[in-house]
């Protein structure tokens, strides 16, 4: 049907007024139709909104995901909650074994080389003995950000788990442990990672304090001090060192001072009765051998933040000012070691009036010290890793 034929159907079912109504209607969208052609041909400033074209992202790099929140125990040295699959976008230097020998023929190591871990630093300490068959604890705590354990929570100490390890991470109370040694990516043992949420601190290193007990002899036969740096080279944080924190090793006393201190401990130990039901089967015979073998360390704070106080009664670190603290150690028969500790002066808060503590607190500066500057002010229970209840006061580890 041709235009003509159409016109004159529709001229004969419409008037000349409803003709005339649809030719006006169809100008004004045929000058409708024009105007938009016109417009998108030459631009122009007219109302018409127009979309810019999608660009396709060709930006393959994945979305950083964020440092995990991190959940310290109450009390302790610094274990998270949560400790598998720690997530870093920094990379961590695993490609040194460093080793500190704390005696002639024995030695600790920790590290591990096994570059393609680059997650964290795992710390995989080790002691020599333990290739002896001896079973070693190891006490590890950080100066900053927290440790990440492959198995979490601590079990037993001879558990399904811990039993076949000879080299253990134990925690605040040495009375669980976890696994230390490093088999693989999933079974890593211990590990250390920066935390930026921690104390908004990025590139930034820490170090890390060691002691060894050897379980075998109840015997604490180490102390060192590991540390981690972020290399500016390599863009990695890394194991720096492994050194001995004993004040042998770290000149803080002279040896006559530190024979001096640990011959004044074992006599006060004696005097005092620091022991099972009150007794020592030790004489004087024995002195010189706990001597050869005590370790005196030059420590921020006591080991743990409960201690038993010069009056016998159980005592938290955080209630006691103090300066620089001298914790001598030495084995005391069967039951395990002791640990005595020293300060040129220590004061219960509560002690300090009148005034404010901070005021009144007169610090003591000289370095080094002699071993007639240090003064006891309490200890470890004695075979904290038998939780023999006769070896500390009631309530201890409540």
């Amino acid at each position: 049907m041709n235009f003509e034929e159409l016109k004159r159907k529709l001229e004969s079912r419409l008037s000349k007024k409803q003709l005339a109504g649809l030719v006006l209607v169809s100008g004004v969208v045929v000058i409708c139709l024009v105007g938009l052609l016109f417009s998108a041909i030459f631009g122009g400033d007219g109302d018409v909104e127009t979309q810019p074209p999608e660009i396709e992202n060709t930006d393959t790099t994945p979305t950083p995901m964020p440092e995990p929140t991190y959940f310290p125990e109450i009390e302790g040295n610094g274990e998270l909650m949560e400790g598998d699959g720690v997530y870093s976008n920094t990379e961590y230097a695993n490609n040194k074994v460093l080793t500190y020998k704390y005696n002639k023929t024995d030695s600790i190591s920790v590290g591990v080389d096994a570059p393609d871990e680059t997650g964290s630093i795992i710390i995989n300490p080790h002691a020599s003995v333990t290739d002896e068959g001896h079973r070693v604890a190891f006490y590890v705590e950080p100066s900053r950000c927290f440790l990440n354990y492959a198995h979490f929570p601590f079990e037993e100490m001879d558990s399904t788990t811990n039993m076949p390890e000879k080299n253990i991470v134990v925690n605040w109370v040495y009375n669980e442990a976890t696994t230390g040694t490093y088999h693989s990516s999933d079974d890593y043992g211990i590990s250390w990672v920066n935390s930026y949420q921690y104390d908004n601190q990025d590139h930034t290193g820490c170090t890390l304090a060691i002691r060894a007990v050897d379980l075998n002899e109840s015997q604490l036969i180490a102390v060192c001090t590991a540390t981690i740096i972020w290399n500016e080279d390599s863009k990695q944080y890394e194991l720096a060192s492994l050194t001995g924190n004993d004040v042998s090793d770290t000149g803080a006393m002279s040896s006559s001072d530190r024979a001096d201190l640990l011959s004044r401990a074992y006599d006060l130990m004696l005097d005092e009765n620091f022991g099972p039901n009150n007794s020592y089967d030790l004489t004087e015979d024995d002195k010189a051998e706990l001597i050869e073998f005590g370790i005196v360390e030059k420590v921020p704070s006591t080991y743990f933040q409960r201690f038993i106080s010069e009056y016998g009664t159980t005592a938290k670190s955080s209630k006691y000012a103090y300066d620089d603290i001298y914790a001598v150690s030495f084995k005391v028969g069967p039951w395990g070691f002791i640990t005595m500790y020293y300060s040129p002066q220590a004061s219960y808060l509560s002690d300090i009036e009148p005034g404010n503590p901070e005021e009144e607190y007169i610090a003591f500066d000289k370095t080094p010290v002699t071993s007639m500057d240090l003064k006891y002010f309490g200890h470890d229970p004695v075979g904290l890793y038998t939780r023999n209840p006769s070896l500390y006061p009631a309530g201890y580890f409540n």
